[in-house]
């Protein structure tokens, strides 16, 4: 059964001494320096009028800073000049907050007549992807899909294109079979979009049929063809019990997943790991990486940590070699490699927030560091970013007080009713320090579900218990009413730390081509796009094993191959095809 979360100034001359003491402060390290907690600058809700419920489940931006918002919504609600009203009894909302003009740009809906959510969202260009789960059938505009099995749950994937002050649906996919498949989180590179989830026993991706022992995890790829869109692979573990993958995380070729198992082993490809307390069946905490090497795929390591109680993966990111990864543990000590953290409440085992960093060599990864954060009620986390080295963790802290390092947060009620929390780490290498913690809230009961980074921009996202206060702004919503919001605000630190956002030169040949160019410092994967004099996007690919991108079929003249890089930044190149 689903739960639903309610969830004067005057001249001062210095004195060569304190003139002194200022210009070391100045020199002193950023990390110091921009130690305190930043300001909420934003707050707001979701539906702007509304007769119904909203909740935010996963958000992201574009390079203009808009926002984009997805998760589920039941009644009628208000976004701008959109209204939405819900088909059964919990519907998939979509929407887009315009930057330029402060308001609701558009916002769309699907479901059917049950239970019907989106977990997942990410944007490439014009195309918005979102990814949830249904029960029976549900609408995406002229597509419907209809469930294998009618009262269970099947997965969706589905794509909007972006408009500007529009959006429709263009296609949608879906997977499952006769029993329960849930999705975690998608990811898109240009033209590829990455799934995870749990398939039980045989299911279908399309033309592809899965037959696993249990309850297991899964990754996927889909090719968006434009219009339409196919399933090319899916991979999964190979363990007998319950298994969660509620994160995924790319990186050129290289996929990421994390979450949970249950039972006393699971395999990924030649890797198996083993529960620390199978006994009872309480979950372990796993994080595995496979290789996509175009049509197939192919695990290539997998990590576990926990103790004997519950513990539990929610989100990661990943940075060059670093891999992030976060969740909750209710042990009393959970191991991470070398690194013991200790629950703050021993006794009543309550959950604790942890942070850990994985190193990976390639074919092998360790665990590098691991931070604890909590109280001694509940502490959870639900979603991690990452920006060079600093790393956002949200969540909600129910203990009257909760420690985030040095940072002790005090609940605004003080009762056993959840908060907001927003904290950041400071990743130094082979240790790690939780820099600062921030938080919002109301007498009702808030939680942080979702998070994104855009230059020095950090949002967040989840549902309120109404007029919630973030620092000096309130929710302008009645306090009876509980619905989902976003907020938002700008990190100092990430304007020292982070690259320059502005295009980075790459090196390709030969110029002038005819079939392909070499990008040799791209991995393979990596999304590219070929623009011409114009500024008009001629081709969106991926650069191939061997480090080239095609240009055949491309009309003759001066193009600009564009590619992401670190830090926000996007490599360009110029080249003239013949």
């Amino acid at each position: 059964m689903r739960r639903f979360y309610r969830l004067s100034r005057r001249s001062v001359r210095l004195r060569p001494v304190q003139l002194l003491g200022l210009l070391l402060l100045l020199a002193w390290p950023t990390s110091h320096a921009f130690a305190q907690a930043p300001t909420w600058q934003r707050a707001v809700p979701v539906a702007q009028a509304s007769g119904g419920y909203t909740q935010v489940l996963a958000t992201t931006t574009d390079a203009a800073g808009n926002v984009y918002l997805t998760g589920i919504f039941y009644g009628t609600v208000v976004l701008g000049s959109a209204t939405l009203v819900s088909n059964g009894q919990a519907d998939v909302f979509v929407a887009k907050w315009s930057s330029a003009t402060g308001t609701y740009a558009w916002a769309a809906g699907a479901g059917g007549s049950r239970i019907d959510l989106a977990t997942g969202i990410a944007v490439s260009g014009s195309s918005v992807y979102i990814t949830g789960d249904f029960v029976g059938t549900i609408t995406f505009g002229a597509t419907t899909l209809s469930n294998a099995a009618a009262l269970n749950t099947d997965v969706f994937v589905a794509k909007l294109t972006d408009a500007g002050t529009s959006a429709s649906f263009t296609w949608a996919q879906q997977a499952g079979g006769a029993l329960d498949d849930y999705p975690g989180a998608l990811v898109v590179s240009g033209s590829t979009v990455y799934l995870s989830g749990v398939s039980q026993r045989q299911a279908t991706f399309g033309s592809i049929s899965v037959n696993t022992p249990g309850p297991n995890t899964f990754v996927a790829k889909l090719t968006d063809a434009g219009a339409t869109a196919a399933w090319v692979w899916v991979q999964s573990s190979g363990g007998a019990s319950l298994e969660s993958a509620p994160a995924l995380a790319q990186s050129g070729s290289s996929l990421y997943v994390a979450g949970s198992f249950h039972g006393s082993s699971t395999t990924f490809g030649s890797t198996t790991l083993t529960n620390a307390n199978a006994v009872l069946g309480n979950p372990d905490v796993f994080v595995a990486k496979l290789t996509d090497a175009g049509a197939s795929a192919a695990w290539v390591w997998a990590r576990s940590a926990g103790g004997p109680e519950y513990d539990e993966a929610k989100a990661l990111a990943v940075s060059g070699p670093s891999v992030y990864l976060t969740g909750y543990f209710r042990s009393a000590t959970i191991g991470f490699g070398s690194t013991t953290l200790a629950n703050a409440n021993p006794t009543l085992l309550t959950p604790d927030v942890f942070v850990a960093k994985l190193t990976d060599a390639g074919p092998s990864a360790s665990f590098t560091w691991a931070q604890q954060a909590g109280g001694p009620d509940i502490e959870e986390v639900r979603a991690l970013a990452v920006s060079g080295a600093q790393v956002y963790i949200t969540g909600s802290f129910n203990s009257p007080t909760a420690s985030f390092g040095a940072t002790t947060l005090t609940n605004s009620v003080g009762d056993g009713t959840a908060d907001v929390y927003v904290a950041r780490l400071t990743d130094a290498g082979p240790t790690a320090s939780i820099s600062w913690a921030q938080q919002a809230g109301s007498p009702n009961g808030d939680i942080g579900r979702a998070l994104a980074i855009r230059g020095n921009a950090v949002y967040v996202a989840g549902e309120s218990g109404g007029a919630a206060r973030f620092g000096s702004q309130t929710l302008p919503s009645p306090a009876s009413t509980f619905g989902g919001f976003w907020a938002s605000f700008t990190d100092p630190l990430l304007l020292a730390s982070t690259a320059p956002a502005g295009p980075a030169p790459l090196a390709l040949f030969p110029t002038p081509a005819t079939a392909y160019v070499r990008v040799p410092a791209l991995p393979a994967g990596t999304a590219v796009q070929l623009v011409d004099a114009l500024g008009r996007v001629a081709r969106t690919t991926t650069v191939s094993a061997a480090a080239q991108v095609s240009v055949r079929g491309l009309p003759a003249g001066l193009y600009t191959l564009r590619a992401p890089g670190a830090h926000g930044r996007t490599h360009t190149a110029r080249l003239l095809v013949e």
